[in-house]
């Protein structure tokens, strides 16, 4: 090994009488707590909270599961005036008398299969549906509903909850506020006593899994009738049952899929489907 010379010697020395000179300097400024403290305290960098992974949402198209004969809604429809007494007259001859108003009975239904993508289950906080009849045109009509899904161990649960519990900052969910915040009430009554049995209580998606709802719902009677009697009395002029077997509803259907963040500022995220054009025919 090769002596050290003076003068590198001499170089190093100094170089360190100035670092302990700098640290004292820097220690008499801030105090001699806190250089004390310096000495141990690192700082900590917290890392950035992961985004969560939403749902994904794929839903059938709406269908009918209960709904009055077309002879019967025309029949009700020549109860409530088609023209002056003769044409009431001959209205009723084409179709009979009206039924009693409790066999105008409505049910529709959908079929969501919701993914989850996580390597963790996936709890379902609630589920949002949106039903337009006569969609995009003058007489459109909205029903929309928010259910919340029930815990296992809640049996009394309806699946009733608050208007804000299908929110969240996802776009098309904030698109969709306009058409909620036009639905009639009543038009959507709710879930059927098998929905809320068995649907509403399948609390989680496991990992990497799908887990399929059955929805089905009661629709008010006076709101759709209200909505189907103008254009029934449309078809209804000619008197022509073969014309009547033609008719079919447009409808759309539409909604989301929504997920708890624990995010106070964010407390949900949602996936949407729809919306899925359709024709109920009568």
């Amino acid at each position: 090994m090769r002596p050290m010379g003076s003068g590198t010697f001499l170089q190093l020395a100094s170089a360190r009488a100035g670092n302990v000179l700098a640290r004292f300097g820097l220690c008499l400024l801030l105090g001699a707590a806190a250089c004390a403290e310096a000495e141990v305290v690192q700082p900590v960098v917290q890392p950035r909270p992961q985004p969560q992974k939403p749902p994904s949402v794929m839903a059938t198209p709406a269908r009918l599961l209960r709904t009055p004969t077309l002879a019967q809604l025309a029949a009700y429809s020549c109860s409530l005036g088609v023209g002056d007494a003769q044409e009431r007259l001959e209205c009723i001859t084409a179709f009979g008398p009206p039924p009693p108003y409790s066999q105008l009975n409505f049910q529709f239904g959908t079929t969501l299969t919701v993914h989850n993508p996580r390597e963790t289950p996936m709890p379902i906080a609630s589920v949002r549906i949106l039903l337009k009849l006569f969609p995009g045109e003058k007489d459109e009509a909205i029903g929309s509903l928010c259910l919340r899904m029930c815990p296992l161990t809640e049996q009394g649960c309806t699946g009733s909850v608050a208007p804000d519990g299908c929110s969240s900052s996802d776009g098309p969910v904030v698109r969709a506020e306009p058409a909620i915040a036009r639905a009639i009430p009543g038009l959507l009554l709710g879930p059927t006593a098998q929905t809320i049995a068995v649907e509403l209580h399948k609390s989680a998606v496991a990992p990497n899994g799908d887990m399929t709802l059955d929805l089905q719902f009661d629709m008010g009677s006076d709101q759709l009738l209200q909505h189907l009697t103008p254009a029934l009395k449309q078809r209804m002029k000619a008197k022509s049952p073969p014309e009547l077997k033609e008719f079919q509803l447009p409808v759309s259907t539409e909604g989301g899929v929504f997920v708890r963040t624990g995010d106070p500022a964010s407390p949900r995220i949602g996936a949407w489907f729809g919306p899925l054009p359709g024709l109920l025919p009568l």
